[in-house]
């Protein structure tokens, strides 16, 4: 990608676009039917009229302030990063521009965070686009198959001019509250920018999505979970790098791409994510499988790790910072120094995954997901969130944390009836655990 444009204000140019909402000047910047996809609607918004009148919502009053922080240009794709504040409260996000051949724009993917105020900004933009665009957008309701049981939903994301999505790139589904993510397909094994911005969709989606409880995220290739990171792109990204003569200092501003978000989706959501590591998962696609709660693998001839100094690189998304925090430091200097992927079994063995299992890993994680279900939601997430920020806090603010969150349970209604019915049971003998 290459760097922000030094002689302009970032995002000056489609702030002037948004600015001519309703114009044929605003319509003369996109193709003729562009379409918007954004983390507070439900479905694409399709057409100019529809996405003007979205962004005149969204400039009459619901941002207290925002500004674009950094513009990035990779081809004809345009990263804007944002900040400000709605609701009160601090609010980001990126805005993706893609372009066609001609430079009008094609589609525009507009993510917020945090997570938590995308309901206060679907509730009102309901209110302001009333009559405006296709009221099913901002509807929770989910689809029933006959008799009431829980359809199978099967999501298929962006379509533009310029890159036809498809299940080329990535699928997903969602079954009795399990949401399952496939990365690719035969025809894509590489992880890059487009699969990338898609996954955090996804996984944005269903983080605040009350229907799933599980997520699992497998690869759609036989034999691979995902090879790596397009290396194409990636030279191509440090080739303008390169060119622009940027340097890298120690201490320079560290701006995440779509890799760190998917990633710390998978890392704070309140649910249970699983990576049914299904083949070859090297460099960024196993740091990306490291991001997830519970990792399984399914026996076979391929390979996992973390081999980039092959390359002359290093792990360069969170390998160096989370391989040690889930093996131990000397364990994964020893993996990263020598640069040698490991089989299944051998991954097993040294802490990498959580089980190697014969026969399929999604299948496997599916039983782990079932078996998830059977537990409250509130106390998985409590769960989680103390486990995941064990190593960040200090120890007497863990315990305090851990304690207050362990009575918040036992006084919940659950929590008492589970209690109820294993005191009930009157389980005294020393093979069997607690049951309700």
């Amino acid at each position: 990608m290459s760097a922000s444009t030094p002689n302009r204000l970032p995002g000056a140019e489609w702030r002037a676009i948004v600015r001519k909402s309703g114009t044929k000047e605003f319509a003369a910047a996109f193709v003729s039917n562009p379409v918007l996809e954004t983390s507070v609607l439900n479905g694409p918004c399709v057409g100019v009229d529809a996405i003007g009148a979205f962004f005149d919502a969204t400039a009459g009053g619901i941002y207290d302030t925002l500004a674009f922080t950094q513009e990035t240009v990779d081809g004809r794709k345009t990263y804007l990063e944002w900040e400000g504040k709605a609701f009160g409260k601090d609010v980001g996000g990126t805005t993706i521009l893609t372009r066609d051949e001609t430079g009008l724009i094609a589609s525009v993917r507009l993510y917020h965070r945090p997570l938590q105020i995308l309901q206060q900004f679907s509730a009102e933009l309901a209110k302001r686009l009333r009559g405006k665009i296709d009221p099913g957008l901002f509807s929770d309701r989910v689809s029933q198959k006959p008799g009431g049981l829980p359809g199978l939903q099967r999501t298929k994301f962006v379509t533009t001019q310029e890159n036809p999505m498809s299940a080329d790139v990535l699928t997903t589904t969602v079954a009795d509250e399990i949401a399952t993510i496939t990365l690719g397909s035969a025809k894509r094994i590489y992880f890059d920018a487009e699969m990338g911005d898609v996954l955090t969709e996804a996984l944005e989606r269903f983080a605040g999505d009350p229907g799933v409880r599980v997520v699992i995220i497998t690869g759609g290739a036989p034999g691979y979970f995902n090879r790596h990171f397009d290396i194409p792109s990636l030279i191509k990204i440090a080739e303008s790098l390169q060119a622009s003569g940027r340097e890298w200092p120690e201490n320079a501003t560290y701006n995440g791409g779509f890799f760190d978000k998917a990633m710390a989706l998978c890392e704070s959501m309140p649910k249970p994510v699983i990576a049914a590591i299904s083949g070859t998962a090297l460099a960024g696609a196993f740091e990306f499988a490291l991001a997830c709660d519970l990792r399984v693998a399914e026996d076979g001839d391929y390979l996992l790790g973390l081999p980039e100094v092959n390359l002359g690189l290093l792990p360069g998304a969170g390998g160096t910072q989370r391989l040690p925090r889930t093996i131990g430091p000397a364990a994964a200097l020893m993996h990263i120094l020598m640069g040698v992927a490991l089989t299944p079994r051998e991954a097993e063995r040294k802490g990498l995954v959580h089980v190697t299992v014969e026969g399929r890993a999604i299948d496997y994680a599916m039983e782990l997901a079932r078996r998830l279900l059977s537990f409250p939601p509130d106390s998985l997430a409590y769960v989680k969130r103390l486990v995941r920020n064990a190593t960040e806090m200090p120890l007497a603010q863990g315990l305090a944390l851990e304690r207050n969150l362990f009575l918040k349970l036992c006084v919940s209604d659950a929590g008492l009836a589970r209690m109820r019915s294993y005191d009930g049971k009157k389980i005294t003998s020393p093979n069997r655990s607690f049951e309700v």
